[in-house]
């Protein structure tokens, strides 16, 4: 057990990179790169190429939106059901890293469906909920390297999703903790 919290603890890098000033100019990065349908066998999940895990300060503008991996922030999101002010995409993507599943809503997702997602927080560990503007569906669920885009939050291969892809080994550190930035208005499940 000290050896693998070792390891994760290693793998994250040095955590004295301090998150990019607000109101600096965001650099452009692969948020992963589509490869095709996975076949982990859930309908409609897309696989992608992740090249980096690199820390940074840098403010970034991720090509693929919402990313599913990439460069992201020391610090990770803490995991639950946010309805305003989610963390920023890089500390996001660094949940993604640690495992987690992120879970993106359209801004205008009726309330039916908030109440469904901010549930879904109560009875999962490891899944961050946040609202999200532009979105392609009305609601994205994202692992490391792994998305899907459904029509409504109460799609069964939403929580499928979230079983197969938590603590993924596609994800660089899967075991690490899903806690560090944002205070979610739902506390994400510790089980």
């Amino acid at each position: 057990m000290v050896a693998a919290l070792a390891l994760v603890a290693s793998g994250c890098g040095d955590d004295s990179d301090e998150p990019g000033d607000a109101g600096s100019q965001e650099r452009s990065t692969s948020g992963g790169e589509l490869i095709g349908p996975a076949n982990e066998g859930i309908e409609g999940v897309e696989a992608f190429e992740v090249a980096d895990t690199t820390h940074t300060a840098d403010n970034l503008a991720y090509d693929h939106d919402p990313p599913v991996g990439g460069e992201h922030f020391a610090v990770p999101a803490t995991c639950g059901f946010y309805d305003t002010d989610p963390p920023t995409d890089e500390m996001l993507v660094h949940s993604l890293e640690h495992g987690a599943i992120w879970v993106a809503y359209a801004s205008d997702l009726d309330e039916a469906g908030t109440s469904a997602l901010s549930g879904l927080a109560t009875s999962q560990a490891k899944v961050v909920i946040t609202p999200r503007e532009g979105l392609d569906a009305p609601v994205v669920v994202s692992a490391w390297a792994r998305q899907l885009a459904l029509d409504s939050a109460d799609d069964p291969r939403l929580v499928q999703f979230i079983e197969q892809y938590r603590g993924s080994p596609n994800a660089p550190e899967p075991p690490a903790p899903c806690s560090g930035a944002g205070e979610p208005a739902v506390v994400s499940s510790p089980q």
